[in-house]
């Protein structure tokens, strides 16, 4: 009895960790996005985007679809994933006491019936493993905004630098 009271207390620790995580990606990915749209008006100290219009409007085009590109990367991050599956999905039947789908369509009742009936130790780490698929999502959205925001910068000191040399 109580090695299953410790096994449910490490699958509570668990859980609350994985939800902590993937709320600091969401925290991540908006203070990025707020820096990156913040950035852009210290670099117009260097770069003469004037200029830039009228010399190399496939730049310009460029770095405007970079932009674009990277705000998307951040807000695909944000996104809320209602329905992540891990590998094994479907092998394995949730009775989702953990996440309600549709609560007006349950009472107080049918839901403490449910809790009788159901083993929270399996739910617990079925719920751990479908957190873990949103955390892994959130990464890669995350990791594939980051690289699009150093793709704009490295356009834009590149295009910085020809137009100091250039002028």
């Amino acid at each position: 009895m109580t090695d299953q009271l410790e096994q449910r207390r490490i699958l509570g620790a668990t859980i609350l960790s994985t939800e902590e995580t993937i709320r600091a990606y969401d925290l991540k990915a908006e203070v990025a996005m707020l820096c990156f749209v913040l950035s852009i008006e210290a670099i117009h100290v260097f770069v003469d985007f004037g200029r830039l219009k009228t010399n190399g409007p496939l730049v310009v085009v460029s770095l405007f679809g970079l932009f674009i590109a990277a705000m998307i990367g951040y807000m695909t991050v944000l996104l809320p994933i209602y329905k992540a599956k891990p590998a094994d999905a479907e092998s394995y039947s949730s009775t989702n006491v953990f996440f309600v789908d549709e609560p007006y369509r349950h009472t107080v009742d049918t839901y403490l019936r449910t809790l009788e009936n159901v083993d929270l130790r399996d739910e617990m780490v079925h719920q751990i493993m479908m957190l873990s698929e949103i955390r892994n999502t959130k990464h890669r959205r995350f990791v594939r905004a980051i690289w699009i925001t150093l793709a704009f910068f490295v356009v834009m000191l590149v295009t910085g630098f020809y137009t100091l040399v250039v002028s």
